[in-house]
């Protein structure tokens, strides 16, 4: 086989001296056809002898014959030969574009979305600051303006008493100078002169008298340092933001009374329970707590967990000890269920609507958690009674999505504006779509949203253009025993990734990734939890 590749490449493809007369310059001594397939070229008899005593030489006719009854395995050879190449190129494109060119265009999108919202961040501060700094200098600038023009006034009425005075001396002079004798009678010229020149000198008085004040003081226009500082901390955490979010945190459905957590990989799905190093817990904690219900994340820092008028807290630091620990706020003691979305920007946690345990009524109140003072304050009101909503930042106000009252989708998205602590609606859906949950993604400026349908439903809802499309569907999720669609959450990975997690089996280790670049949804399944003791 190996002679007749050799013999192959040499004749038909052209070997590399094919052409080469070896007995003369231009010919062979002897004119029988021969091949040496060591040498790859034609030889005869003579030079065989000569050159080629002890190479592998055959005569061309047979090396042909062999070559044509062998060709069609020649040929499925290079056909398979093109198949594997084709297969590894394939392959090779599949695993650069997966593996390098859309992590690339991950982490492109990613320092844009998050240097877009940096500049956004000091743009409206650099705004406040200036804002501020002229007002300042306008209450500086309209304090002066009035003391100038006083100032002014005083040098006006000094100038015209002294020339008024000197007016009367003038007058005063002319009148002793026309009178040629002394008369012991005044004479009504002169009793007017001393009217005139008393009013005058008491008119000077009286204005050197009231010039006799303090100098202003003046406020000066200075920059507001510790709002700066702030500004400076709210950029360094807003950059910290580029890493995109890695793990969800959920508490499992059969820890006992929330002392352990999941943290899980979106990327890899491993899964480790963070449990606490002691046992025993200082604090009473809610029985829902342990059962998979969803708390407000600080980053990868802090839980917190709003229940009926207390909070509930504990840090989820890897290298210390943790403890819960619980306050009072000032929500109503009687909901449960409330909606919580923490904002950053602001340290704060927005906590919305809920369920009243006694009347079973939904609720509209919305509050604010200050997470540096941990105190709680009623910020305003939802549009209607809701429970079980989602809730979205946006700039400078959050998105209210969903939602259900007396057990009814509230087919809507509204918007509580921070600034005036005002909620509007942004978007009645109507019947036309059913919202289960949604998520807003501010670099876009679009909302995604399940639809509460069988089975679930996908949409995006374009704000700046009130435009909806339908996405991909979520993969199939059908509840045991014909029970209703269990809730759940969206979260998003401030790059390109939205996924969330279904909580009831027997899809609850699996991770629904959707990719908003190709409108396209993965299913992760989960590792074996690995027990970490670190809280």
């Amino acid at each position: 086989m190996e002679q007749m590749n050799k013999f192959f490449k040499s004749s038909i493809f052209g070997g590399k001296d094919s052409d080469m007369i070896v007995c003369t310059d231009s010919a062979h001594l002897k004119t029988d056809n021969l091949y040496c397939l060591d040498c790859e070229v034609s030889c005869c008899r003579k030079c065989k002898k000569t050159l080629h005593p002890i190479h592998n030489v055959e005569p061309i006719d047979k090396l042909y014959k062999d070559v044509k009854l062998k060709f069609a395995d020649i040929q499925e050879h290079l056909i398979q030969f093109e198949k594997d190449k084709k297969r590894q190129k394939d392959n090779c494109e599949k695993l650069f574009k997966h593996e390098i060119q859309e992590q690339y265009d991950k982490q492109m999108l990613l320092l844009t979305s998050h240097f877009r919202a940096a500049h956004d961040l000091l743009h409206i501060k650099e705004v406040d600051l200036k804002r501020e700094l002229k007002s300042h200098y306008e209450e500086t600038l309209e304090a002066h303006t009035i003391h100038v023009s006083q100032l002014e006034m005083d040098i006006e009425k000094s100038i015209t008493y002294s020339q008024q005075y000197k007016d009367i001396l003038d007058r005063s002079m002319k009148t002793h100078d026309n009178q040629s004798n002394v008369t012991l009678i005044e004479s009504p010229t002169e009793k007017s002169l001393k009217i005139d020149t008393f009013k005058i000198c008491n008119q000077m008085n009286k204005i050197i008298s009231e010039s006799e004040q303090p100098d202003i003081i003046y406020r000066q226009p200075v920059v507001n340092w510790e709002k700066m500082n702030n500004i400076q901390s709210l950029l360094e955490t807003q950059l910290q933001l580029i890493h995109p979010k890695k793990y969800i945190f959920r508490t499992p459905r059969d820890a006992s009374n929330g002392q352990c957590f999941e943290r899980i990989d979106i990327d890899s799905g491993n899964c480790d329970i963070l449990l606490g190093k002691s046992n025993r817990l200082q604090i009473a904690l809610p029985e829902k707590i342990g059962k998979g219900f969803y708390p407000s994340f600080i980053g990868d820092e802090r839980v917190f967990y709003f229940f009926k008028d207390k909070y509930y807290t504990i840090g989820l630091d890897l290298f210390k000890k943790s403890e819960w620990t619980s306050g009072q706020t000032q929500l109503s003691p009687h909901v449960l269920d409330y909606s919580t979305l923490y904002d950053s920007q602001r340290e704060r946690i927005y906590i919305a609507g809920g369920i009243h345990s006694i009347t079973h009524v939904d609720q509209t109140d919305i509050y604010m958690f200050d997470l540096k003072t941990y105190n709680s304050i009623l910020i305003g009101k939802l549009l209607t009674p809701n429970t079980l909503l989602s809730l979205s930042m946006g700039k400078d106000c959050f998105y209210i999505i969903g939602g259900f009252e007396n057990n009814r989708n509230i087919n809507r998205i509204d918007r509580f504006n921070l600034d005036t602590g005002k909620c509007e609606i942004v978007k009645d859906f109507g019947s036309q779509n059913n919202v289960l949950n949604g998520i807003f993604v501010q670099s876009s400026q679009c909302f995604y949203i399940i639809e509460d349908t069988k089975p679930l439903g996908f949409i995006k809802y374009i704000l700046k253009d009130n435009h909806i499309s339908r996405l991909s569907p979520p993969p199939a999720i059908n509840p045991q025993n014909g029970t209703l669609i269990s809730l759940f959450k969206l979260f998003y990975d401030q790059c390109n990734t939205i996924y969330f997690i279904y909580p009831l089996p027997p899809y609850q280790n699996s991770i629904f990734k959707y990719n908003i670049e190709r409108d396209q949804w993965i299913t992760i399944e989960m590792n074996k939890p690995y027990l970490v003791n670190t809280l």
